[in-house]
């Protein structure tokens, strides 16, 4: 037997400046078009919704808080929440099996010095010639930061090592392959990170090059090094434990204090211990490349697979510093550069060709994003950040592309080409405000589950390419809910940071009923309600006629 649905709304609204007393109406039901947003406004208050008839159907409320600046943890009360029981997956990796990936590339742009402009420096200084080395022969050393990846209250270790040239390319640019003398790695290793990064087809630096511009030319700073037309790539161990000890693993990292020159750090801050390489250059763990797990094929090579896309990773962090900080002296918020380099794990993951097997890139961050999303922002405001935040911005990275790069990724360069160093870098390269888009990305988010969904701006479980430049870059469809573990929303924190979002599961598909009331603590927090059947397809009409309630009185 079908049911109509019948929907019995009452809204009341309770402003805090006011004091007591309500006003409840009963308003028919209409519609409303699929990407309208409820409560656009946000004004805190409380609101009440009483529905009958939603047998099979599950219902979520998405609250925003566009409160962007504040770091404060806000509390969405939300009462007559169905008791239901979790259909959680449970994870079988075990903590010395697989660990995080840590990314500590914000530490190294902290307390920088600033590069001095000088008299523009003569051609012949700023484009000196390659130096010439010999595969297998020549060797450098190198200042290598040992990061304490345990839960110990230990320093990071500076230390020294000495790496021989392995591998060479001389193309565009001449791209050095240089590993360290203590570690273990054969020619095939070494032979495929240099294909992808500088030798096939559609490699790393041409292909992420094409969108984003130069990651280092002539300039007129007389404290950074000159261009060379080098990149070097140092595959050394960068973490101090490998065993039951460690609480993630650092894959690699970009230090943007290797691009000044040491004799300029020596001078004017001679007590700091400042130490550069005199390089472009980053840094890739040669240990991970070899650490496996007991769990399934694909899981096994976790970290052999993600040291390819951290390739990608910390190029983009080298890019960001050359073209926003150093041509246009605009600091970009961690955040916003770490999000930036994810966005091109996942513009490469399909051009990286791996000994076997598939690369995720950024799409191995949903399992995280799963765990932890209710109420981590996708601005960083306190400094702090950790797994929790690369996990964020990894999705919202996901979103981005998939909302805004459908037809041209132009959104990208101008991003990293502008003087805008936060969300207003966003806002000025899709043209829209930063909170409008936290909105659609929430109920994009909520309807990936759905891949018949098709809506500007609200769909990511879907399939297409961009062609930019003189390449084709191309998207797989991104559906949160199918991942190894994920939360069902309903047991998740009620407290929501500003750029975040409180996803909260009001009722299951058991039940044909729901009386809710919300309790929204400040303006500025848009809330919306999203239908589902039990099987994850969209009910865009009963999702609608819910919103359509869902005004301020």
């Amino acid at each position: 037997m079908k049911h109509k649905l019948l929907l019995i709304i009452s809204l009341g609204l309770f402003l805090f400046s006011c004091g007591g007393g309500s006003d409840s109406v009963t308003q028919a039901v209409t519609t409303t078009s699929i990407t309208s947003i409820s409560n656009s406004t946000g004004a805190s208050g409380t609101y009440t919704l009483s529905a009958s008839g939603l047998e099979g159907k599950e219902v979520y409320a998405l609250i925003t808080n566009d409160n962007l600046s504040s770091s404060s943890n806000l509390t969405v009360s939300i009462s007559g929440i169905s008791s239901m029981t979790s259909s959680t997956k449970s994870s079988t990796v075990s903590k010395d099996e697989m660990l995080p990936r840590i990314d500590i590339d914000g530490k190294f742009t902290k307390n920088l010095p600033t590069p001095i402009k000088g008299a523009n420096l003569s051609t012949s200084k700023s484009s000196t010639v390659s130096k010439s080395y010999t595969i297998g022969t020549s060797y450098k050393t190198f200042a290598v930061t040992l990061t304490n990846n345990s839960n110990s209250s230990s320093s990071d270790t500076e230390t020294t090592v000495t790496a021989t040239l392995r591998a060479q390319n001389v193309g565009t640019r001449t791209v050095n392959i240089w590993v360290d003398n203590s570690a273990t790695l054969n020619n095939t290793y070494i032979t495929n990170i240099l294909n992808n990064f500088s030798v096939n087809t559609n490699n790393i630096y041409s292909t992420l090059t094409n969108i984003y511009g130069a990651e280092w030319a002539s300039h007129s700073y007389s404290n950074l090094i000159p261009y060379t037309g080098e990149i070097d790539i140092l595959i050394t161990p960068l973490n101090q434990y490998y065993n039951s000890s460690a609480s993630g693993f650092v894959m690699g990292y970009f230090a943007p204090m290797d691009t000044f020159t040491q004799t300029y750090l020596n001078s004017t801050y001679p007590s700091a211990g400042y130490v550069s390489n005199e390089s472009n250059m980053f840094y890739m763990d040669s240990n991970l490349f070899f650490k496996t797990t007991s769990l399934t094929a694909e899981e096994n090579t976790y970290y052999h697979d993600e040291i390819y896309s951290t390739l990608a990773h910390e190029f983009t962090h080298m890019l960001m510093w050359y073209q926003k900080y150093v041509l246009r002296n605009a600091s970009a918020d961690t955040w916003l550069d770490e999000t930036m380099a994810m966005i091109s794990e996942d513009l490469m993951d399909d051009n990286i060709t791996l000994e076997s097997g598939t690369l995720e890139g950024s799409k191995s961050r949903i399992d995280g994003f799963n765990t932890t999303y209710n109420n981590i922002p996708v601005i960083d405001k306190d400094n702090s950040y950790d797994l929790e935040n690369y996990a964020s911005d990894g999705v919202f990275g996901l979103y981005l592309t998939r909302a805004y790069g459908t037809s041209s990724l132009a959104f990208l360069k101008n991003i990293m080409q502008s003087t805008y160093t936060s969300y207003d870098a966003i806002e000025n390269a899709t043209g829209e405000s930063f909170s409008t888009i936290l909105q659609y990305y929430a109920k994009a988010l909520m309807l990936s589950s759905d891949s018949s969904v098709i809506g500007t701006k609200i769909t990511m479980n879907k399939t297409f390419s961009t062609s930019y430049g003189t390449y084709t870059y191309n998207f797989e469809p991104v559906n949160i809910f199918n991942t190894s573990y994920y939360n069902t929303f309903n047991y998740l924190s009620s407290a929501v940071e500003g750029s975040g979002t409180s996803f909260r599961k009001l009722k299951g598909s058991t039940g044909a009923t729901g009386n809710w009331t919300f309790t929204i603590p400040n303006n500025n927090m848009p809330f919306q309600i999203i239908v589902k059947n039990a099987d994850g397809t969209f009910d865009s009409t009963t999702s609608a006629t819910l919103n359509s309630a869902i005004v301020k009185n």
